[in-house]
């Protein structure tokens, strides 16, 4: 079965879930993920011109607003953005632009990837990544659009991510550290749009760095990671933090996923960083 489509997704599991155990996923895994680890920072050459993406970015967020990250203790001051996808079927009754931004299920400290106790199912929650498939009004309405057509992947769970300094809170620390999806059901690209030396990132035993301006960035998201204030500032730190199913396409007029041909043939960062994804981003 190479054909997906959305409403035969069974009500008690993620779309991803789904398409995994029905596609033997896990066997492709394994035979990829031994060959490769991925465990650092990739710096991924690329030609875009990050001054009009900067551009673009800070219109939609002067029009639409940013909005906070949501958990059972209400929204968050110092974290939020936009998401760039929304979930039509969502259980939370949330704005398409602020989807991918939490849970007012789950309380800080549950956002390793499948801290599902919350739930019954996961199938239309926060956690159901390939739920997260249509295109924001953030997106479809801006010049951004422009932008996303260009990738040759599809998109999912992504947003643009604001740290704001001036709401630092040392106590707060702990819960930013966060694990995401295998990169195997979600590969992440990070684009820092704005920023300064006072926001770092951190791997789990590794050293924190900062992200510069005109890098972009991709890593294996399932390892622990997070990004952090070391000070109260009257700063902000921007991404675009941009998602894709690595192994399946998306196709809307269908509402369906079908598997592609790096599927059990190409490491989902390897896809990226030899150009696959973006004709200006990584090299063949």
């Amino acid at each position: 079965m190479n054909k997906f489509f959305v409403k035969d997704c069974p009500e008690n599991i993620s779309i991803f879930e789904w398409i995994s155990k029905t596609a033997r996923y896990q066997e492709a895994i394994d035979d990829i993920e031994n060959q490769n680890n991925f465990d650092d920072l990739v710096d991924i050459p690329h030609s875009l011109n990050i001054n009009d993406i900067t551009t673009m970015t800070k219109q939609v967020i002067d029009e639409f607003g940013v909005k906070g990250w949501q958990t059972t203790k209400g929204e968050s001051k110092s974290y939020g953005g936009l998401s760039l996808v929304y979930n039509p079927d969502l259980s939370d009754d949330i704005d398409p632009n602020q989807n991918t931004l939490g849970t007012r299920k789950n309380n800080p400290a549950q956002f390793f990837y499948d801290s599902t106790e919350k739930f019954n199912s996961v199938r239309n929650t926060y956690f159901d990544s390939y739920g997260f498939r249509k295109l924001s009004p953030c997106v479809s309405t801006s010049s951004l659009n422009d932008f996303i057509s260009d990738f040759d992947l599809s998109l999912t769970r992504s947003r643009i991510a604001v740290l704001d300094a001036s709401y630092y809170d040392k106590t707060g620390e702990d819960f930013l550290w966060h694990r995401d999806e295998t990169v195997f059901e979600n590969v992440r690209i990070n684009i820092p749009i704005e920023t300064d030396e006072n926001f770092m990132f951190q791997i789990e035993n590794k050293s924190s760095i900062h992200l510069r301006v005109g890098k972009i960035y991709t890593w294996n998201t399932n390892i622990p990671h997070r990004v952090y204030s070391t000070m109260k500032t009257n700063t902000k730190r921007i991404h675009i933090v941009l998602g894709f199913s690595p192994w399946v396409d998306y196709h809307e007029d269908e509402d369906a996923f079908i598997i592609n041909e790096f599927f059990g043939k190409m490491h989902p960062i390897e896809i990226i960083t030899k150009g696959f994804a973006h004709p200006r981003i990584g090299h063949s």
